[in-house]
């Protein structure tokens, strides 16, 4: 079996989400998407805290079911993964991802620095 190749690299992926130039959903900033000035929602969940955020929105609606638990090792070297992922690419294509997503950053309380980046504040 042939292992898979994508057409495209992680940098030039980055660089047509920064530009704006998907029409893919999945990368447009929520808040984009999501009217969060109109909709009260009132829970938003994070990936990075999916167990936790899973737990709560099942007890919240009286549910008597478990959320299926991940993997704290497949965790922490994904983490790893990402953080490579992001070493070598150009500061400025970061920095103009933080722009573009700014809000969705701030909105939801996410860190605005990329994994593995001391180099790039937070502002």
């Amino acid at each position: 079996m042939t292992p898979y190749k994508p057409d495209i690299t992680f940098k030039q992926f980055l660089e047509c989400i920064a530009s704006g130039s998907s029409s893919d959903m999945h990368w447009t900033p929520q808040t984009k998407l999501c009217n969060f000035c109109d909709v009260k929602y009132d829970f938003i969940g994070h990936m990075e805290t999916v167990e936790e955020d899973a737990a709560a929105v099942i007890k919240s609606i009286g549910l008597n079911v478990t959320f299926p638990h991940s993997f704290p090792s497949v965790k922490h070297k994904t983490k790893q993964v990402i953080d490579t992922w992001y070493k070598d690419l150009p500061r400025e294509l970061l920095v103009s991802l933080q722009k573009r997503f700014q809000t969705d950053f701030e909105m939801h309380g996410f860190s605005k620095r990329p994994p593995g980046r001391q180099d790039i504040a937070e502002d």
